[in-house]
């Protein structure tokens, strides 16, 4: 009987990376990382370019409802924060003659916030206001931001101190807009909380 050879099996030999695939991924990598470095330059960029116009827009904005509040005689207002008896901080526009804009906010109104932007003049009387914030039903307490809406109308005019800061329904001496009460006593409370900054702004000055 012949001789039968074993043959031993040959050791493991594991197939080594491929250096073609290796510089694949390394260049598709890199490629990705180039794109997103541009990617955020670019909007970088973009942010710098806009941020200006949009600045000096809302600036432009802001100077109209200004004017809106304003007697229309006064010159551009000045922004100063002035710091309230309660520890607030409010940001005041000083116009000369001693007319004042400031912004008035109460959390009663019907939907919500309810935020003002209230002038008066040198007088110390109510010159107008303008609603920058509300929630209010439309047809209804929405209509506080109509020109020449009853609780404006009333309000017109009358000076800070001394006012009734209320509606009339609740012995004050604001109108209140047609089946809209809750709304007209928002807008009355953030009236009077502006009424009371003004007397706080006047007592704080020599």
């Amino acid at each position: 009987m012949p001789d039968i050879q074993e043959t031993p099996p040959s050791p493991a030999n594991p197939a080594a990376p491929e250096p073609a695939a290796t510089d694949s991924s390394l260049r598709l990598i890199a490629t990705l990382a180039l794109v997103a470095a541009v990617s955020a330059l670019l909007v970088a960029v973009a942010g710098a370019v806009t941020e200006r116009p949009i600045a000096e827009s809302r600036a432009r904005q802001h100077a109209a409802l200004l004017r809106q509040v304003l007697p229309p005689d006064v010159p551009e207002p000045v922004e100063r924060a002035f710091l309230a008896e309660d520890g607030s901080t409010n940001f005041v526009y000083y116009a000369a003659g001693d007319a004042i804009a400031l912004e008035a906010e109460t959390p009663h109104g019907y939907g919500g916030p309810l935020r003002l932007l209230v002038g008066f003049d040198g007088s110390g009387a109510l010159y107008g206001f303008h609603v920058l914030q509300h929630s209010e039903t439309p047809g209804l307490g929405a209509n506080l931001a109509s020109e020449n809406n009853a609780v404006l109308a009333s309000a017109k005019g009358k000076p800070a101190q001394g006012t009734a800061w209320s509606v009339t329904h609740d012995g004050g001496d604001i109108d209140a807009l047609t089946a809209a009460t809750i709304s007209s006593r928002a807008a009355c409370e953030a009236l009077a909380q502006a009424a009371e900054r003004l007397v706080q702004i006047h007592s704080s000055q020599p």
